[in-house]
């Protein structure tokens, strides 16, 4: 399947991000964090919301809990990896019999900040055909607003300008959820209106 938007969501994270401060590559390598950091970061993301916006796995047959970030193959680039890996040849099981899995992601140095690591994390609570598709950027979305703080209106503002499409109707609980977060800047928007008269 081809990722037609690729290019697109790539411009605009790096706008995004130029517009928040952050720079999409780590230039100072003292400033990144530890691949021990990266795993906490990643794993909690992933625990917070591991089948809520989509069916990632059946949690009745296995146990996914962790994320494990690496870079052991000297890669260039961060990547989400599909698929749920385990450290033996046959993986061990928990007291109600289910498999112990994880989830792999590739992070170079440059690459070991926390939006960078959202962005892959992103792509684990998609779909694996998804990409850089419209469910993908609303996830995106969602999760750059409550672990960055930036703003709906910001990124849905910026995603229109620079052609980008994005969704959260197709998931209820991403609905449901992007609808809360965003009650905040709806109410200081309309009494942003009010007090304009």
């Amino acid at each position: 399947m081809r990722d037609s938007q690729r290019s697109r969501v790539y411009k605009w994270e790096e706008k995004l991000f130029s517009d928040h401060g952050l720079k999409k590559s780590i230039v100072n390598f003292d400033e990144c964090m530890s691949l021990k950091e990266c795993n906490k970061f990643a794993s909690k993301i992933w625990n917070t919301y591991k089948n809520k916006f989509y069916r990632n796995y059946t949690d009745k047959l296995i146990r996914v809990t962790r994320v494990k970030c690496s870079n052991n193959n000297g890669g260039r680039n961060a990547l989400a990896y599909s698929g749920f890996y385990s450290a033996h040849r046959f993986a061990k099981s928990d007291t109600k019999g289910r498999k112990l899995y994880y989830k792999k992601m590739q992070l170079p140095k440059w690459a070991r900040s926390k939006h960078i690591i959202i962005h892959e994390v992103a792509h684990f609570l998609c779909h694996n055909d998804t990409q850089h598709g419209r469910d993908f950027v609303g996830v995106y979305m969602f999760l750059l607003n409550k672990y960055l703080g930036f703003t709906f209106r910001a990124m849905q503002d910026l995603a229109y300008e620079m052609n980008v499409d994005w969704s959260m109707s197709d998931s209820k609980y991403l609905n449901r959820a992007f609808r809360q977060a965003c009650k905040p800047e709806i109410d200081a928007y309309v009494s942003e209106l009010k007090g304009g008269k």
